[in-house]
C-alpha cells in the first residue's frame, strides 16, 4: 500500500502533515507537490501531498478524497520551502505559502 503525507492548506503555520491512504484509481498520477483534496475531521480541505511512502504507523488511513491538480507544487520549490523551514526556523507551510504565488 502506498501512503501519501499531506501538508493541510487548513494547518499551513504547524510543521505536521497528515497520512492518507491513495485509492487504486488515482495511484498512477498522484506525485509529490500534487494537490489533493482529503478529509479532515468532518471536513474536506486542500493539501499538498509532500511524501510518498510505502507505509505507515498509523493503523487505519483516511484515503484521499480527489486528485485536484497533478503538479501544484515542483520538487525544487518543496525543497526550497523545507530549505527556509530548516535553516530559518520557520513551519513548512508558513515557508511554502511564502513562496507560492497567492
Amino acid at each position: 500500500m502506498v501512503v501519501a503525507a499531506v501538508l493541510t492548506m487548513a494547518h499551513l503555520q504547524t510543521q505536521r502533515s497528515f497520512y492518507y491512504s491513495i485509492p487504486a484509481a488515482i495511484l498512477s498520477e498522484i506525485k509529490v507537490g500534487s494537490l489533493v483534496r482529503v478529509p479532515l475531521r468532518s471536513r474536506i480541505v486542500d493539501g499538498i501531498v509532500i511524501k510518498l511512502t510505502r507505509s505507515s504507523r498509523v493503523g487505519q488511513l483516511k484515503p484521499i478524497k480527489k486528485l485536484e491538480l497533478t503538479a501544484a507544487v515542483d520538487r525544487q520549490t518543496l525543497a526550497l520551502a523545507k530549505f527556509l523551514s530548516d535553516n530559518y526556523l520557520g513551519e513548512m507551510g508558513e515557508c511554502l505559502n511564502a513562496i507560492l504565488p497567492s
